[in-house]
């Protein structure tokens, strides 16, 4: 019998607080603001030719902000699914963006959304397509 004491895991926590005001978007956003750059969809991964055209199409995405902002300061509940953009043959998790709900505010209507909550390792080509934008601003609720 070992006599090890175990605590049990810090379950993370499922809010996501929106410091600036995060864009959101829904799936046929995302898709209407890449159609021009012919990415490819795998499941939850979606592919672009080159770092070129990831960084416009997630300026033309950011810029667009169709379906409006998350109020500054809120709380918004992380529902789980994410999808991650990326370059083929190469990083395919770039750019994360996650599926969530408002809790208050002015998108806080039931719907969910997307927002961008993670940018990985960018190269210079895509930060000048990104022409500001790609910025994160949410972080995890204690």
């Amino acid at each position: 019998m070992s006599s090890v004491v175990r605590s049990p895991a810090q379950v993370a926590s499922r809010y996501i607080w929106s410091e600036d005001g995060a864009y959101a978007h829904t799936f046929a956003n995302m898709q209407a603001a890449f159609a021009q750059y012919n990415p490819v969809y795998r499941g939850g991964v979606i592919l672009f030719a080159n770092d070129s055209d990831i960084g416009n199409a997630v300026y033309d995405l950011e810029d667009s902000n169709t379906s409006g902002d998350f109020d500054d300061h809120t709380s918004l509940l992380d529902l789980g699914k994410k999808i991650y953009l990326g370059v083929t043959g190469g990083n395919s998790t770039l750019f994360t963006y996650t599926l969530v709900r408002g809790t208050s505010g002015t998108l806080n209507n039931g719907a969910a959304y997307y927002i961008l909550t993670g940018v990985g390792p960018i190269s210079p080509t895509t930060l000048t397509g990104l022409n500001g934008y790609g910025e994160v601003w949410v972080g995890r609720g204690a």
